[in-house]
């Protein structure tokens, strides 16, 4: 049964008097976390396992998880002429560094349009 915000309210005060003296941190932990959980209505148990949901604490790493949606078909388009390009200079002899510093500023011009950073500067 999901508890209303009012009887949450109610048991995060209850709880914060009741663990307001704890001193003794290393030998109440498993005391704090039954208890806190409480406030929600919810076992410790249930929510609490710690092998399966490890990724919800990589803010400790400073990681987050991204979820990527599928690509927009005009950059699938562009990728792909790109690369083209790409073979098109490569056959006639272009190649290496000079190559690909070239298709990065290619790209970067290209995307460069939507940033305004960068239609300042080439305004300018």
């Amino acid at each position: 049964m999901r508890l209303s915000w009012n009887e949450v309210r109610v048991r995060a005060a209850a709880f914060a008097d009741d663990w307001r003296g704890a001193a003794y941190e290393k030998g109440e932990t498993q005391s704090f976390y039954n208890a806190f959980f409480r406030v929600f209505g919810v076992q410790r148990r249930s929510v609490a396992r710690y092998e399966a949901h490890v990724e919800v604490f990589g803010f400790i790493l400073s990681l987050q998880r991204r979820t990527f949606r599928d690509q927009d078909p005009a950059n699938i388009e562009a990728a792909e002429l790109v690369g083209q390009l790409h073979d098109q200079l490569y056959a006639v002899g272009y190649r290496g560094h000079d190559l690909e510093r070239y298709l990065v500023r290619i790209v970067f011009r290209l995307f460069a349009d939507d940033t305004p950073m960068c239609s300042r500067a080439y305004r300018a």
